[in-house]
C-alpha cells in the first residue's frame, strides 16, 4: 500500500493519494484513493481547480477534479475512490498526481496482462421470457471459467461496493429510474443486523462472506425476472429501455497456490437493450 500526502502541517488543503496496489492486471478495474486534507475549515472554492491527472503509458492525461461530497461533514477532507475501468486501460506504467494550488503528490502504477483473466468471463446476458411470462425478460450475471485454476467470487452486493445498479427508461413521457437491484433479488443473503460489509475480498476472509465457487471448466450465473424491479421505480411497466451493470471481486485459486498473492481482481459487466412493446402487459 503506498499512502501519500503533501504538506500536512500545511493550512491550506493539500492532496491526498493512496494507492493500495503497484500491479493490475490488463482488464481489470483500478482503484485507489484520492482526496482532500485540511487543518482549517473548507469551503467548495477552497478546492477550485483541484483534481486527479492521470498519464497513461503513451503520454496521454486525463484530469478528473475533486467535486465536494453531497454528504458527511467534508471540510476537514475526505477521499474517494478514483481510478479506471478494465476496458480503457492499457499495459504498461500509469503517472498519477494529485493536486491541489501549488501542492502535489505523484505515484504510480503498472497495468500487465495475466493469462489467467483472459480465461475468466463475466458478462450480463438479457433474454425474452422469465419464467411462465413472455412477456418478461430474464437478466442473468454469468461467470464462465475457462481456465484451469478455481475461483472465488463475491455476489453483487455481498461487498462494500459492488452491487448490481440498473437504469430504467421510458420515452414518452420521458423519465429515467437509477436505482440498485436487492441482493435477495439475486439470491444473495442480505447482511443482519450487526454485520459488516468489507471492503475487499481476500483469502483470510473468505470464511464470513457467502461465496460464489466456479470450478474450471465450470460456468456460475444468478439470474432474475426484469419485473421484480416494477416496485423500485416510479415509472410506466413495462419500460422501454434498461442497462444493468456490476463491478465485483474475485480470487484465483487455491488458497496457497499460483495466483493466491494476486488480487483480489476487479471485473466489471454491463448490458442494455430497448425492450419491444408488450401487448399483453399492455392489456393486463
Amino acid at each position: 500500500m503506498l499512502l501519500l500526502w503533501a504538506g500536512l502541517a500545511a493550512a491550506e488543503p493539500t492532496p491526498i493519494l493512496k494507492i493500495d496496489r503497484r500491479i493490475w492486471a490488463l482488464g481489470e478495474d483500478v482503484f485507489f484513493w484520492s482526496g482532500i486534507r485540511s487543518e482549517k475549515e473548507m469551503t467548495p472554492d477552497d478546492i477550485e481547480g483541484c483534481g486527479v491527472e492521470i498519464t497513461a503509458p503513451d503520454g496521454a492525461t486525463a484530469q478528473r477534479p475533486f467535486y465536494w461530497p453531497a454528504d458527511g461533514d467534508p471540510r476537514h477532507g475526505w477521499s474517494g475512490g478514483t481510478g479506471m475501468a478494465g476496458s480503457e486501460a492499457v499495459e504498461g506504467k500509469y503517472r498519477v498526481r494529485a493536486f491541489c494550488g501549488e501542492q502535489v503528490v505523484e505515484g504510480s502504477f503498472e497495468v500487465r496482462r495475466m493469462k489467467v483473466l483472459d480465461e475468466i468471463d463475466m458478462r450480463f446476458e438479457i433474454e425474452p421470457g422469465c419464467g411462465e411470462d413472455l412477456d418478461d425478460e430474464t437478466v442473468s450475471w454469468v461467470v464462465e471459467n475457462r481456465g484451469s485454476f478455481p475461483l472465488v467470487v463475491a455476489p453483487p452486493g455481498s461487498l462494500m461496493v459492488g452491487g448490481v445498479g440498473i437504469r430504467l427508461q421510458q420515452w414518452e413521457p420521458p423519465a429515467t429510474c437509477d436505482n440498485f437491484v436487492p441482493p435477495e433479488t439475486l439470491g444473495v443473503n442480505p447482511s443482519g443486523p450487526g454485520d459488516t460489509l468489507i471492503e475487499n475480498l481476500a483469502w483470510d476472509g473468505v470464511g464470513r462472506l457467502e461465496l460464489d465457487r466456479v470450478a474450471p471448466g465450470e460456468t456460475h450465473e444468478r439470474s432474475f425476472c426484469l419485473s421484480a424491479l416494477a416496485d423500485l421505480c416510479p415509472i410506466a411497466w413495462p419500460p422501454d429501455y434498461f442497462a444493468v451493470s456490476v463491478t465485483t471481486q474475485l480470487l484465483v485459486g487455491p488458497p496457497g497456490g499460483r495466483w493466491a498473492g494476486a488480487g483480489p481482481f476487479r471485473l466489471s459487466a454491463s448490458a442494455e437493450r430497448d425492450l419491444p412493446p408488450r401487448t399483453a402487459a399492455a392489456e393486463r
